[in-house]
C-alpha cells in the first residue's frame, strides 16, 4: 500500500495578473512511500500554489487560474508549467 509522506517544493516561477502585478507560483510534488524502507519514496502528482497557499489550475501553457478566486494569471517564464 502506498501512503503520502507530504509535499516537496520543486521550484517556482513568476506569473502576472491582469493588472501586470507579479505573483510567484510554487510547484509542489506529492511524496509517496512505496516500500518498507522509509527512504523508498517517489514523487507523485504535481500541484501549483500561490505564495498564500491558494491552489492553482493549469489552463494551458503559460495560463493559470487561482481556484479560490477565479483570478487568471499568465506567465512566459521558461520554468512555467503547462
Amino acid at each position: 500500500m502506498t501512503t503520502s509522506k507530504g509535499l516537496r517544493r520543486k521550484g517556482s516561477f513568476i506569473a502576472k495578473d491582469s493588472q501586470g502585478h507579479s505573483r510567484r507560483l510554487y510547484v509542489w510534488a506529492h511524496i509517496i512511500d512505496v516500500g518498507l524502507d522509509p527512504d523508498e519514496v517517489i514523487e507523485g502528482m504535481i500541484g501549483i500554489k500561490t505564495e498564500r497557499g491558494q491552489s492553482v489550475n493549469v489552463i494551458a501553457k503559460g495560463q493559470y487560474e487561482i481556484v479560490q478566486t477565479g483570478e487568471m494569471l499568465a506567465s512566459d517564464d521558461p520554468k512555467a508549467l503547462g
